[in-house]
């Protein structure tokens, strides 16, 4: 298997890096990093 990066917009914003991470190791399997980019602590909806 090769490693891949993928970026992700429209998430909601008040979805953590940790349900995230669950979504897509249930679509897709292993997860190695996942980052939901916030600013002043508050979600951007990407990462």
């Amino acid at each position: 298997r090769r490693e891949k990066t993928i970026h992700v917009s429209n998430i909601p914003y008040d979805m953590t890096w940790i349900a995230l991470k669950d979504l897509f190791r249930t679509e897709v399997g292993q997860v190695i990093y996942i980052e939901v980019f916030e600013q002043d602590g508050k979600s951007l909806g990407c990462g």
